[in-house]
Parts: structure tokens; sequence; C-alpha cells
């Protein structure tokens, strides 16, 4: 049997309930009269959110299609995994007393970044490294290193940035919920602050014509 695309076959949780574990998950999606789905090769959750690859392409397709998916009375968000964006990193745990110097000491020696910019959240505890160019260093090597370092006394995250520029290329599955969460992040950290506006009204008014 030829290797499917593992893009194809990756399928994402969203909104977990705690009592939802790994185990239950399995057993409901590889259960393709309950689910659609069908055998998986592995199922991560962390967070409130579960990573699903399926052994094929069209099990993950039958979930989306199925569209409904309900676990201990609450009702799950199954979507493909939302795109990444190259551009933007969103650095978690600052300290809000920490100087832009030492931010970008920090950001320059463990990244290795020329040009970029940093746009601090209201609570500056978080920081949006916004490259010039996509970041094409391996990203689980640069976040592991973060990870074991500190900065003025804080440990910090690396995360990346989900793509949200416009609403045409939302996958299947995708979330009103998730839409909104996002919108926000778009608000905090959109230089332009009438543009975020914008953005975060067109994305509200989709949501009356979307579904889970």
């Amino acid at each position: 049997m030829p290797v499917e695309n593992l893009e194809e076959r990756t399928l994402e949780v969203l909104d977990l309930p705690e009592e939802v574990d790994e185990e239950l998950l399995f057993l409901y999606f590889e259960n393709k009269r309950r689910s659609g789905g069908g055998p998986l090769v592995s199922v991560e959750k962390k967070a409130g959110r579960a990573l699903l690859v399926f052994e094929e392409a069209e099990a993950a397709a039958r979930v989306l299609d199925n569209g409904h998916h309900v676990l201990h009375n609450a009702e799950l968000c199954v979507r493909k995994p939302a795109t990444k964006d190259p551009c933007r990193l969103l650095l978690r745990g600052i300290n809000p007393k920490t100087s832009v110097e030492m931010i970008e000491l920090f950001v320059e020696n463990m990244m290795n970044l020329d040009d970029y910019s940093l746009h601090p959240s209201p609570g500056r505890d978080l920081i949006l490294i916004h490259l010039s160019q996509p970041f094409s260093k391996d990203f689980q090597s640069v976040s592991a290193k973060i990870s074991k370092r500190t900065l003025d006394g804080a440990k910090l995250t690396l995360e990346q940035v989900e793509q949200t520029d416009s609403t045409n290329g939302l996958h299947p599955g995708y979330c009103p919920s998730q839409i909104i969460k996002v919108s926000f992040v778009e608000y905090y950290f959109r230089k332009n602050v009438s543009f975020s506006l914008s953005l975060t009204n067109n994305m509200l008014s989709c949501i009356s014509s979307l579904s889970c």
C-alpha cells in the first residue's frame, strides 16, 4: 500500500474536555460506525487539543464529512490542522518588566535573527516575533533550546502561529470559536489597529455561515 501524504491523514480535535483521554479518542475515532474513521497510527493529546494520524486518508476524510462528533456529552470540533505562518512566532512567558533591549538580545542570540520586529501584547507577557523572511531553521530544535533557558528569571516557550490573514482559506471543519480566538490575537498584535478591527469584524460576520 503506498504511503499517503501525512497532511491528508492528520486531523486536529479542539476544545477537548479533561475527562476525554487518548484511549477514549482512539476507541471513538477508530470506530467507523460512530465517527466514520478507521485505524489510527497515533493520538497525541496536549492542552485541550489532540492530533490524530490515521492510517488512511479516506478515514480522515470520512471523519470530516461526518461533521458531528460527541464524547462525554461534549461536541468536539474536528478539523484539518491549521497552516502555520512562516513569518510569525510567539514567545510566551515574558516577564512584563523585562526591557525590550533585553528581549531583542535574547531573540537574536537564541534564534540567530537579523531582520525582524517585536510586537508585545497589552500585558507584555507575550511577544509576537514578525520575521521579514520565512523561518528557515528547524522549529523544534529552536523551541527546545529556548525552553532550557530563562530570561530575566522567566521560563519562555516558543510557539508557531496559525495563518489568519483571510477567511477564504479556511479548511473543512474550522470552528467558529477558533476564529474568534485567533481574531483576538490578530487584534492585539497587528500594528495597524484599524485593519485588525476590520479583520475581526469580517471573521465574526462569517460565523453564522460556518459550522463545526
